[in-house]
């Protein structure tokens, strides 16, 4: 269990918005999934199960002190993918080239 929160702690660190492979020109979102599930984990302990039998860890407990934010986070991450490859897909091969410019920025930007 140690092993997976300290993980989990260090995905915090993590970029959420990446180029995908390929040569689509697509951005995806890497929030670790493990760590929604330690979010879910300890929302679930926390207010539907008795605590006085059970308790969270505090690595997961302190770290789920901010699933709120780091979920709408999340949240406006994956609109933003979800926008940007929209836009992506309805560019034609000419509008991509006249745009290439601007892509190369916003790779850039994503490191």
């Amino acid at each position: 269990q140690h092993e997976s929160t300290s993980t989990a702690a260090a995905a915090l660190h993590n970029l959420n918005l990446v180029k995908k492979d390929g040569v689509s020109g697509h951005l995806i979102c890497n929030f670790d999934q493990d760590l929604l599930r330690i979010f879910r984990e300890c929302e679930t302990w926390q207010y539907f199960i008795n605590l006085n039998a059970y308790q969270v860890p505090f690595t997961a407990r302190a770290m789920s002190e901010n699933s709120p934010n780091l979920c709408l986070l999340r949240e406006n991450v994956m609109l933003v993918v979800q926008d940007f490859n929209k836009i992506i897909d309805a560019l034609s091969s000419s509008e991509r080239r006249l745009f290439s410019e601007y892509m190369k920025r916003v790779e850039k930007r994503l490191g």
